[in-house]
């Protein structure tokens, strides 16, 4: 499996080291992506920064474009007036040089429901199981990076059911 191309993208063997069990597990990779710079888009860069922060953490963000401008504890944010945070805005306007209407958002850290590394295991048994169903094993890695392992404990309505188990 290990360099075997499936259309544009290559499943590769990485070696994982987890707190039980050194594993060589598979991944997919779309070179197109990187060679693209999709990874260095402003969208991709600040999810990827709020998947990794968990939510005591918020990044003050442009609405229009994502970019941080930003990054404030969550409890201090919420526990000010909505005249304290309308000050805040302002301050934050004035000092990145944006006009004063420019619309704002406050984004809470999303580590613990984005809990990536408790979904190495079943992504490398999902792209096996998605290829052996002739169906693109990217979807295999996307779906379970979205319905990832914390979001059991966001809502414990939505548990996924393990269907790559041994």
């Amino acid at each position: 499996m290990k360099g075997e191309t499936v259309g544009v993208t290559q499943v590769v063997t990485k070696t994982v080291i987890t707190s039980k069990d050194t594993l060589r597990l598979h991944f997919l990779r779309d070179s197109a992506l990187y060679k693209e710079g999709w990874d260095t888009l402003a969208q991709a860069r600040f999810w990827r920064n709020v998947i990794s922060m968990t939510s005591d953490s918020c990044i003050i963000n442009v609405a229009s474009c994502r970019k941080p401008v930003e990054v404030v504890s969550r409890q201090i944010w919420m526990n000010q007036t909505e005249s304290q945070k309308n000050f805040f805005k302002d301050s934050v306007c004035t000092v990145n040089c944006l006009d004063s209407a420019t619309n704002l958002y406050v984004t809470a850290g999303k580590g613990e429901f984005y809990e990536v590394k408790k979904t190495l295991e079943d992504i490398s048994k999902a792209i096996t199981v998605f290829e052996e169903q002739d169906c693109d094993p990217w979807y295999a890695q996307a779906i379970l990076l979205i319905e990832s392992p914390g979001k059991k404990k966001q809502n414990p309505m939505l548990v996924p059911v393990d269907l790559f188990s041994s």
